[in-house]
């Protein structure tokens, strides 16, 4: 699956163990110290420059710089460093199912208009955006949308109608437009020898969010439920009639699909509920560096002990 961006981040599980990084400055200061003295002993006893160049290894730089890489390793190692990369899929087919009938206030109508173009705005590059209405009409052309600029207009565009609501036509429209994107795609590839990058691709996620309120007829939330290929989210707006009961078939569409079901009462919690839902286009790979770590300072180790051979002949 092609992926548009990684975020990259370490994380630590107990960072108050950082502390003891402070006990690295204390070792080289206790170093030279000791560097010091051991020379100013060689100067009384015998010439420190000859000593020098028979022992060249005298200032014992190397093992100084593998015991301080080991601490270092040894406090990450305590603080439970986690390796996180963070990737959003550029390959996501999102569909935005729109209530446009009179079943919500000409101000829920509003709202729905601007969160939808504030979410698109927020996309990443390269997910595609289909427009369908709740009557099953289509948005703008029958597609979709790579230029998200060219649905956001679409949206705002956006007119109430007086058609009825049908969602199981809406969510047939959303499958066919789901089809056709495939389709256009082996076109494009103009064979049937597809690679596994190629299928990776057309069995990307595909997503619906659908806006709404209140009940919808029960074939129909079963017709959708049997649907097992497409996610739908489904947020209920209930923002003129906080006290509304809660839609039992949008939560019904949204668990049996593998989605999540939102009932809104303010307008910044609409906002809320899309962006936890833009989460979803996100995966995150955690990776426990503690035993890595531990097994740097093994071969850490290992090499000071074969420097110590090489210098005295004998292992210490």
């Amino acid at each position: 699956m092609v992926k548009e961006k990684e975020i990259v981040m370490f994380t630590l599980e107990n960072p108050t163990y950082l502390w003891l990084l402070l006990v690295i400055s204390i070792f080289i200061l206790l170093h030279f110290i000791n560097y010091t003295s051991r020379k100013g002993k060689v100067i009384k006893f015998a010439n420190y420059n000859v000593a020098k160049k028979i022992n060249r290894y005298s200032r014992d730089y190397t093992k100084l710089i593998i015991r301080i890489i080991i601490l270092i390793l040894l406090v990450l190692a305590l603080t439970g460093t986690v390796y996180e990369v963070t990737t959003t899929t550029k390959d996501t087919h999102l569909i935005l199912l729109l209530d446009t009938t009179n079943a919500m206030s000409i101000n829920e109508f509003e709202i729905m208009k601007k969160t939808t173009t504030q979410f698109m705005r927020t996309l990443p590059e390269g997910v595609k955006v289909g427009l369908v209405t709740i009557s099953g009409e289509n948005i703008g052309e029958k597609k979709l949308h790579e230029n998200k600029e060219e649905a956001i207009v679409l949206v705002e565009n956006l007119k109430q109608t007086s058609l009825e609501r049908d969602l199981k036509k809406a969510f047939l429209s959303s499958e066919q437009i789901f089809l056709e994107e495939e389709e256009k795609f082996i076109r494009a590839k103009k064979t049937t020898s597809l690679t596994p990058q190629d299928l990776a691709i057309i069995s990307s996620p595909r997503v619906m969010i659908l806006i709404t309120k209140g009940e919808y007829d029960e074939g129909e939330v079963v017709y959708i439920s049997n649907t097992g290929n497409i996610a739908a989210y489904t947020i209920d707006i209930a923002i003129e009639n906080p006290d509304q009961q809660q839609s039992e078939s949008l939560q019904h569409i949204a668990q049996s699909t593998g989605g999540e079901y939102f009932s809104v009462e303010k307008e910044v919690i609409v906002n809320q509920a899309l962006l936890q839902i833009a989460q979803s286009f996100q995966g995150k790979v955690a990776i426990e560096l503690t035993r890595p770590i531990l097994i740097g300072i093994f071969v850490l180790l290992l090499l000071g002990w074969i420097l110590e051979y090489i210098r005295f002949g004998t292992i210490p």
